[in-house]
């Protein structure tokens, strides 16, 4: 089995253990980082002003919103799946004009592509697009590092506690191989990252590109290790808390790492379409 250590030199190097569980490797790196048990949830920091293309009310948009947003981010609705408004209607219960009014908005965050006279599509991002938002998410998530990085005393600690839950999350999701949850929290880690750093505009922007990057690697990517390794997270939380000033390094290898998992073998070819199961259960409503 192989983890990835931190070398003196800012980046990660795989390492051999023996034949353990993956879990077990976790809970070794855990207990590396002195984290043998995870930190209780710090109060919620302030909420940054919501996004024009975030719905809000109750029961009603801003369900219907992040429940399709949860299941994209989950790969439950691969890119490329039609949206019917007919359909999405009687799941939730809700007028089409409802509906209409929650894919544009999710059209606003490119996560779904309108076509006219063709309808509703979860987005399918080009090789080109993907690596392109990849670019441009190694230009601002450093910056999001040192912003965390400069908060002072107790909010900086605070943010670690934050992190440190994250983390025990996405640790627990692999001990019990729930895979839509594991790719949903290793991005919502770098969102986190980028809430904790107190700038709406810069949380805005990022949730964007997380979503644009993780559609490119669930078109693009290959059929192994399409998300996050959740020991690479855990040594860019270690070097925060411990204010080294690795933590930046590690997150642009981090990210170019993840970049490296779009395949070009089969080029930019168009990803293959289909309609969301009539239940369209979407992605498992409830």
């Amino acid at each position: 089995m192989v983890f990835w250590a931190i070398t003196p030199d800012c980046s990660f190097n795989p390492k051999t253990l023996s034949s353990a569980p993956a879990t077990d490797i976790l809970a070794e790196t855990m207990q590396r980082a002195d984290w043998t048990s995870p930190s209780p949830a710090p109060s919620p920091a302030p909420s940054p002003a919501p996004s024009p293309a975030r719905p809000e009310g109750p029961n009603t948009e801003r369900e219907i919103f992040d429940h399709i947003l949860n299941s994209i981010a989950e790969q439950r609705l691969a890119p490329g799946t039609k949206l019917t408004e007919e359909a999405l209607a009687e799941i939730f219960g809700v007028t089409r004009a409802r509906i209409r009014k929650v894919l544009g908005l999710l059209a606003q965050r490119h996560v779904v592509q309108l076509e006219p006279n063709r309808g509703a599509f979860i987005a399918s991002p080009s090789i080109a697009e993907t690596e392109a938002a990849f670019a441009v998410r190694r230009a601002l998530e450093p910056t999001v590092i040192a912003a965390i990085r400069s908060l002072d005393g107790e909010m900086q600690r605070e943010a670690v506690r934050r992190l440190e839950a994250h983390l025990a999350a996405e640790v627990a999701a692999r001990q019990v191989g729930d895979n839509g949850r594991i790719i949903r929290l290793a991005g919502e880690f770098h969102t986190v990252l980028a809430e904790l750093s107190r700038n709406p505009v810069l949380h805005e922007i990022l949730g964007d590109l997380v979503s644009r990057t993780a559609l490119g690697l669930a078109a693009h990517g290959t059929q192994q290790d399409n998300d996050c390794a959740p020991e690479e997270h855990i040594g860019i939380v270690r070097a925060i808390r411990d204010g080294d000033e690795c933590a930046v390094d590690l997150m642009l290898g981090h990210l170019r790492a993840l970049s490296r998992i779009v395949d070009h073998r089969h080029g930019d070819g168009e990803t293959a379409r289909g309609h969301a199961p009539a239940a369209l259960e979407l992605a498992g409503k409830e």
